[in-house]
């Protein structure tokens, strides 16, 4: 690929980014659209979220559990992998699996519409497709993706 062409692509991703923005926030707001979409970005992906982060923590707490004691710290095994899952590692886990898995189902979704011309067909109805389509998927990232790192992430009982 040339760099004219990589040019050209990232000049047509930032104008569709700055289109869904726009459609985003410019009335009326399609609210029934970004629900369902929060309801299949973020609530199917509870399970995976809760998977990932239950398996990290369990085997931090091993690998945590096999190196404090040496230092004579043992009754902190729980602050530590608790701490680290909150602060680094819990976010950037969850922030990739249900990223690759909603951006796997996103990139599907639209790219069956376009083989099969629905696209083409709510431009001829005069919607717009970026409002209809991009834009409800654009919120329901930006609303679910912190929530499920929030959720997915241990607490701390006190």
């Amino acid at each position: 690929m040339k760099a004219r062409d990589i040019a050209i692509e990232t000049g047509a991703l930032t104008l569709l980014t700055g289109r869904a923005f726009k459609a985003m926030f410019a009335p009326p707001y399609e609210i029934g659209l970004w629900v369902r979409q929060m309801e299949q970005i973020g609530v199917r992906s509870l399970g995976v979220a809760g998977v990932t982060t239950l398996f990290t923590g369990m085997v931090m707490a091993l690998q945590t559990a096999l190196s404090l004691p040496s230092l004579g710290v043992k009754y902190y095994i729980g602050t530590v992998v608790s701490k680290s899952l909150v602060r680094e590692l819990g976010p950037v886990l969850i922030a990739l699996i249900v990223g690759g898995r909603i951006g796997a189902g996103m990139t599907a979704e639209i790219g069956t519409m376009k083989v099969t011309e629905q696209i083409d067909a709510l431009r001829s109805m005069a919607a717009d497709p970026v409002k209809k389509l991009v834009a409800p998927k654009l919120v329901a990232t930006l609303v679910m993706l912190p929530a499920l790192t929030v959720i997915g992430e241990p607490q701390e009982i006190p």
